[in-house]
């Protein structure tokens, strides 16, 4: 018995030793009633990929075990489509590509996946590149963080760091009156108070990212901290005749409290910034058997719901503030990373007109 390849005809015992002998994950099919029907795993198939040819019987069945998310998929075939019309355009007879493959016996991997045309035959190689691939993405992970760092530093920084330098200048020429000198004092404060906390949140994202963030698990008192950082801002929210309540009266909570200092500070003073004169702020807290659920509302602007998905989504990550079109978004986003770190998540429901409500969700310990 034989398998033809049309070029040249070989024993199939022999055939499949030598393919039972390569080093990578080896398949082949053939075009029937436009159906490719696969013929052929070798062994390194079966063991590092793991499926039969019961399970994939066409190419189209291989599709689907490969790439289970029917998007992803899409996605693929896609690149395939216009990889093989380039081939064809080009005159050549294989098509190489990069794919994250999900296998029955090793989990979702990378490989570099190359398919050869012979005729109606298919053979299509597969080689191992998760570990390379995932160091190639972890190093343009830690270039598009160091960017992004930069970015913030030198954008978001200059404008604070250069309102003070404006007010000290005002101030040592004597150019105000002593009333003028006061409120000035107020607003470097509160300009100083703006650094420091761009800073700190800047920082902690920076180690978050570069994973030089080691969270501790210990008692904290979350309401003695959410006292703490109103009276942060107290002059700020004050400024604006703001109704700020501290309803947190529950026990200690097991979490790290310089994570959650940072990202109650930057739920708040959001609050703070968006909620108009006359406004009202609330930070409550809820406990039951499995989880500790901590709320920031406000009777701000709000957002209408495809802002808000679009927010949920993270895709506003480090644009200007949505609603006053400016600020920084690296502190929601830090919030968000920060959360998963203590295995814990955060929710937004939020209404033009009538407000936001941020509840950030922990584990009970």
């Amino acid at each position: 018995m034989s398998i033809d390849l049309h070029y040249f005809s070989i024993d199939k015992a022999r055939f499949e030793k030598i393919l039972d002998f390569l080093p990578y994950p080896f398949l082949i099919s053939s075009l029937r009633d436009k159906t490719y029907i696969n013929l052929y795993l070798n062994q390194k198939f079966a063991q590092e990929i793991g499926y039969s040819l019961n399970d994939i019987p066409t190419i189209e069945e291989w599709f689907m075990k490969a790439y289970p998310s029917e998007d992803h998929r899409i996605e693929v075939k896609k690149q395939w489509s216009e990889e093989f019309d380039n081939a064809k355009r080009e005159g050549k007879d294989f098509v190489l590509m990069k794919v994250l493959i999900h296998t029955k016996t090793n989990g979702t991997r990378w490989y570099e996946v190359k398919a050869s045309l012979f005729g109606p035959m298919q053979m299509v190689a597969f080689v191992d590149a998760h570990s390379e691939t995932l160091k190639e993405k972890e190093l343009e992970m830690e270039n598009r963080n160091h960017n992004i760092t930069l970015s913030i530093l030198s954008h978001d920084l200059r404008s604070p760091i250069s309102n003070l330098k404006s007010l000290t200048e005002l101030v040592s020429t004597g150019q105000i009156s002593p009333n003028e000198f006061q409120e000035m004092i107020k607003k470097l404060n509160e300009k100083s108070q703006q650094v420091l906390d761009l800073l700190d949140t800047t920082l902690l994202w920076t180690k978050s990212n570069f994973d030089g963030l080691k969270v501790k698990k210990e008692n904290v008192n979350i309401q003695s901290v959410v006292k703490e950082i109103i009276q942060v801002y107290e002059s700020t929210h004050q400024a604006k005749q703001l109704m700020v309540t501290n309803h947190v009266d529950c026990e200690d909570q097991v979490a790290d409290k310089e994570i959650i200092s940072i990202i109650l500070r930057n739920l708040i003073s959001n609050a703070i910034k968006f909620t108009p004169s006359g406004g009202t702020i609330d930070i409550s807290a809820l406990k039951n058997q499995d989880h500790f659920t901590l709320s920031v509302s406000d009777s701000g602007s709000g957002f209408d719901s495809k802002v808000l998905e679009e927010l949920i989504s993270n895709r506003f990550a480090f644009n200007h503030d949505l609603r006053r079109g400016h600020g920084h978004g690296i502190g929601l986003t830090l919030s968000r990373q920060l959360l998963e770190k203590m295995e814990g998540s955060m929710e937004i429901s939020s209404e033009p007109d009538h407000g936001t409500v941020v509840k950030i969700i922990l584990p009970r310990i």
